[in-house]
C-alpha cells in the first residue's frame, strides 16, 4: 500500500491524486505516444505495487543491518535508503592518534 509512503492523513489525500493520475489521467496521455499500453500498465502496477521505504528498512534491519537510514523526497513518493554493515567503521567516528611529541 503506497499510502504508507507519507503517513497520516496526507498519505491518504497523495495516494487518492496517485490513484487518480495513474487511473484516469495517464491513459489518456499514453494514447498520445502510443496505441500499444502494454507499457504503460506495466509502470502503473510497479508503482502501485512499491513497497513503502519504512518496510524495506524494517527488512533490512531484520537481515542483519546495524543502522538503516531513510531519506525521503518529494513528499515522500521517493526515498533514499541506506543500509550500514554490522561491525564496519564509519568515517568521522574514528578518532585519530596523537602522534604529538
Amino acid at each position: 500500500d503506497n499510502a504508507g509512503m507519507c503517513g497520516g492523513r496526507s498519505a491518504s489525500l497523495l495516494s487518492g491524486v496517485l490513484w487518480v493520475w495513474l487511473e484516469l489521467v495517464m491513459p489518456h496521455v499514453a494514447r498520445c505516444f502510443t496505441r500499444d499500453d502494454k507499457a504503460y500498465r506495466y509502470l502503473s502496477a510497479s508503482i502501485r505495487a512499491t513497497v513503502p521505504p519504512q518496510r524495506v528498512a524494517n527488512m533490512l534491519r531484520d537481515c542483519g543491518a546495524a543502522r538503516v537510514d531513510v531519506t525521503r523526497y518529494t513528499f515522500g513518493t521517493a526515498a533514499r535508503i541506506i543500509a550500514h554493515k554490522p561491525g564496519v567503521c564509519e568515517v568521522g567516528l574514528i578518532t585519530p592518534v596523537d602522534h604529538a611529541v
